[in-house]
């Protein structure tokens, strides 16, 4: 069976922390950041919290799909996020 909640979010961290300099991250998926990122929230933390730590030990980084390339549906207007 696959962590989920706290396991996760400690498989997570230690992963990040043990790998430190030397992962590769892949996102994909829009990160919202109006109304300070409320529209995407995991753990009580915001979607760009969570990129933004992730970001900060890895090696490279690689956005990938329709969000990296153009936006995706969440680029039309009247979307608020």
């Amino acid at each position: 069976m696959a962590a989920a909640g706290a396991q996760a979010e400690a498989a997570l961290q230690d992963s990040m922390k043990q790998n430190r300099g030397e992962y590769l991250l892949v996102v994909t998926g829009s990160v919202p950041l109006n109304d300070a990122g409320i529209y995407t929230t995991i753990g009580g933390r915001t979607a760009k919290e969570i990129l933004e730590e992730a970001v900060a030990g890895a090696k490279a980084v690689v956005a990938i799909g329709a969000c990296a390339h153009w936006g995706n549906i969440q680029a039309s207007r009247p979307n608020p996020t």
